[in-house]
């Protein structure tokens, strides 16, 4: 969903704030950075009923994918936000990122909010059904 090369300066911009404000997590394997993740406290206008960390990126060299890294990545990011106050961490996962889905279910995790998407192009086609509903 996101373009890798267009967006390649913002992310890094991006990592380099998470990194400033303590919340960047990095794995390395022989010297070499294979895998990161980022980490920051949930905040608000609003008092919510627990404080919530939020997972915003956990990535994985390919070629270094099946080791357990991304385990070690998601222990130390759960450790690091529950050590900044935390109860639970959120994360999102792309609805057709099975894989992904897989590992955090594996990992744990359940579903907590869903997002849902729709083109807007789209909606004169759709539209009578709503009105039928309601």
């Amino acid at each position: 969903a996101v373009r890798a090369d267009a967006n390649r300066e913002t992310m890094h911009e991006t990592l380099g704030a998470y990194q400033v404000a303590d919340g960047l997590l990095v794995a390395r394997l022989e010297g070499d950075i294979v895998g990161f993740a980022s980490v920051s406290i949930e905040h608000g206008t609003l008092e919510l009923d627990s404080t919530r960390g939020m997972l915003s990126n956990i990535y994985v060299e390919p070629t270094v994918r099946g080791r357990g890294i991304g385990t070690a990545l998601l222990e130390a990011a759960e450790e690091s936000i529950a050590e900044r106050g935390a109860d639970e961490l959120l994360l999102e996962v792309m609805a057709d990122n099975e894989a992904a889905r897989r590992f955090y279910r594996r990992e744990g995790y359940d579903e907590f909010r869903v997002t849902m998407s729709r083109a807007l192009e789209e909606r004169d086609e759709n539209d009578t059904h709503s009105k039928e509903d309601g």
